[in-house]
């Protein structure tokens, strides 16, 4: 609108300009001889006066001409912006409306997904429960004449309830059994249904359980045994060995010993607890070197370091000689150093305990070295274990659990074993290395103190004292 104006301005301008320049010789009229020179200068001037007043008032009706199609515009631009924002408004319902179905359709979907799957699995559980029955003898299977699913299930059922009522009643059996002690002897059997039985014999009696598909043997002597064949007939509160059906023989649990815990790890296990003995010894070897290297006393022990600060050296020996280990070795070559005044005090002492720190750090590593070995073999314990356990079912398959029991009992004693070992000795690890840092954070404080001493007795400023840190810092700052 504004580029409009300008243009309407600048046509208006030049219009005047050429109606100015067209009309100012037949304007002007032709002066008389009378005229004076004043006369005509006021003639000039009314004449470009009313030439400039129209021109203005052109330029004003054409700037009301320019602004009234500006405001048109706007009110027009003002409506087709509504207009469209309607039409959005309009679009987002429409879209809101279209989202909201998309979604409870995907709802609606997954829900007939979940009923497919849950009727599949149904199927699935129906279709297992029928070839089970197949395996266990309740359900024939006749190709002739396939029947439905629901009468499979029919058929099993009735069989099955027809079965459980046969094994539930109980049977009384002549029959050899075998007594705790291994000696087989010929009784009475009471068999209630497949799943207990009391033996009576004339030398034992008691609780029953089989051996095999025919022979059976007493597990536990029991009285109850005589009561539950004069009472067959009657309700009795019994203990009882329930067991499954007799085609399965039932073996005794046998206790495992800690040698059978180990044997269970293999060769990995074996190498895996040698590591811990050994971490173990170290730990203790470690504990004896760092109690040597300690002191029995504090090194704020005041009496000391007043007689070494009041130069008593004499006193400040024998009370040296009362301690042990670094702290004896370093205060002993630092009285020696006092004695002397000797500049170099600070290097000596850190020699020394550079050399104190060699001994404190010694076998420090080795048993964090341990630790995190052992993980590490279990792991590998684990891959051998499992890898075992992959050949014997490559080679005779899964039907027997128990050839599976070696490979995987391998895989998991040694994760076990690995992390037995690797807890306590991080655990020892980490508590020596802090009594370490805390003898070696005494021997510090102990040079440091010992500098302090040696430059209050050498305040020369050219000494080679050493200067800790913090006070070169602060030298620094004060320069």
């Amino acid at each position: 609108m504004k580029k409009l104006l300008m243009a309407g301005l600048t046509a208006s301008l030049l219009s005047l300009t050429a109606h100015a320049e067209t009309a100012k010789p037949t304007a002007a009229p032709q002066p008389t001889k009378q005229e004076t020179t004043a006369q005509k200068q006021a003639k000039d001037r009314q004449t470009l006066s009313r030439a400039y007043k129209r021109e203005f008032a052109f330029l004003e009706s054409e700037k009301r001409a320019l602004l009234k199609r500006l405001s048109n515009l706007q009110n027009q631009h003002e409506t087709n912006r509504n207009q469209l924002e309607e039409k959005i408004s309009v679009l987002k319902a429409k879209l809101l409306g279209f989202s909201a179905k998309t979604t409870s359709q995907n709802n609606r979907l997954f829900k007939l997904e979940d009923r497919l799957s849950n009727s599949e699995a149904a199927a699935d559980n129906l279709e297992s429960i029928v070839e089970q029955a197949q395996s266990e003898g309740l359900l024939s299977e006749n190709p002739e004449q396939p029947l439905a699913l629901i009468e499979k299930l029919s058929a099993t059922f009735t069989n099955g309830i027809q079965k459980a009522a046969k094994n539930a009643t109980t049977r009384r059996a002549e029959s050899p059994f075998f007594l705790t002690t291994g000696e087989k002897v010929t009784g009475k059997l009471l068999h209630i249904g497949q799943t207990m039985t009391y033996g009576v014999a004339e030398k034992e009696s008691g609780l029953v359980t089989p051996l095999d598909g025919e022979n059976y043997r007493i597990m536990t002597v029991s009285p109850e045994a005589q009561r539950v064949f004069q009472n067959a007939a009657a309700p009795l509160t019994l203990t009882a060995y329930v067991y499954e059906p007799s085609e399965k023989g039932v073996a005794v649990k046998k206790e495992k010993t800690f040698e059978d815990f180990l044997a269970a790890g293999g060769i990995i296990g074996w190498v895996i607890i040698g590591l811990g003995l050994l971490a173990l010894l170290i730990a203790l070897l470690r504990t004896v070197n760092l109690r040597k290297l300690g002191s029995g006393r504090a090194t704020s022990d005041e009496a000391l370091w007043a007689a070494i600060e009041s130069g008593d050296y004499t006193k400040a020996g024998t009370l040296v000689s009362e301690l042990s280990g670094s702290k004896n070795r370093l205060l002993t070559k630092g009285l020696e150093l006092l004695q002397e005044q000797r500049a170099e005090i600070m290097d000596k002492l850190e020699e020394l305990y550079l050399s104190e720190e060699g001994k404190i750090d010694r076998m420090g590593a080795m048993i964090l070295v341990f630790a995190a070995v052992a993980p590490l073999m279990g792991l590998l314990g684990t891959v051998t274990g499992m890898i075992s356990t992959f050949d014997i079912i490559t080679e005779f398959g899964t039907g027997d659990p128990k050839l599976l029991s070696s490979g995987i009992s391998e895989a998991l004693v040694t994760t076990e074993l690995g992390l037995i070992v690797a807890i306590p000795s991080l655990l020892l690890g980490n508590m020596l290395n802090g009594w370490a840092d805390n003898i070696k954070g005494e021997l510090e404080s102990l040079i440091l103190r010992l500098q302090n001493v040696a430059s209050e007795k050498n305040p020369d400023p050219n000494s080679h004292v050493k200067q800790t840190p913090d006070q070169v810092q602060a030298l620094l700052k004060a320069g």
